[in-house]
């Protein structure tokens, strides 16, 4: 952790001090890089080498409910990119244009029905991230855009208006549009991904004390 302002905290090992305190080798990483690893062996990127992940976090107070964060994964010739101080992704809502219209539990019932219509509170959020998404686009050339939060994103229209958007103000004539897809495995693609990680970590160690 190079900085925590909620847990007051600078420079502490985390994974460091849970190996120590469990008695058994812990990795700590970003939930949307395990999101991207999640999908990209076994989800929506599968095949893909180029893709950005959003994280789309709703608030709810009462019945309106907004959307408060945004993060991403950088995914980029088939590897995570961290940058130089692992803090690469945040788009945060000092990035992202303002969504202010206030959304209900119906449209949040809509967006996670596959076949749903776009109610006018989705196309509002769709118009306005597709801003933001756009200029990262531009500048990455991903081949997809996969999103995720802490409720299912599933509309089919919702996702086509957010693609259409976001291709009608990309910076020349590329053969290949870009997608947009939900992430296969829905609000358990952290997990997974959290589970593949340690598999990995795990099977990467037997591999090198076998080789020694």
């Amino acid at each position: 952790v190079i900085r925590s302002d909620l847990f007051a905290m600078c420079d502490y090992d985390m994974a460091e001090e849970l190996t120590q305190a469990l008695s058994i080798p812990v990795r700590v990483d970003h939930d949307a890089n395990l999101i991207a690893l999640a999908e990209q062996q076994q989800g929506s990127a599968r095949g893909l080498r180029d893709f950005i992940v959003v994280i789309m976090d709703d608030e709810q107070v009462e019945d309106k409910i907004g959307y408060r964060s945004f993060g991403t994964a950088l995914v980029l010739n088939g590897q995570v990119h961290r940058g130089s101080q692992f803090a690469a992704g945040e788009l945060d809502q000092r990035l992202m244009p303002t969504i202010n219209a206030i959304g209900t539990q119906a449209d949040m019932q809509l967006l996670a029905q596959e076949d749903a219509p776009l109610s006018e509170w989705l196309s509002h959020v769709s118009e306005q991230s597709s801003l933001t998404l756009a200029s990262l686009v531009n500048l990455l050339d991903p081949q997809a855009v996969l999103l995720a939060g802490d409720r299912p994103i599933a509309n089919q229209n919702f996702l086509d208006d957010l693609a259409s958007r976001i291709n009608g103000m990309r910076i020349g004539h590329l053969p290949q549009p870009l997608q947009v897809h939900n992430c296969a495995f829905s609000t358990q693609s952290c997990a997974r991904g959290a589970a593949l990680a340690a598999r990995d970590v795990t099977l990467a160690g037997a591999v090198a004390n076998y080789v020694r």
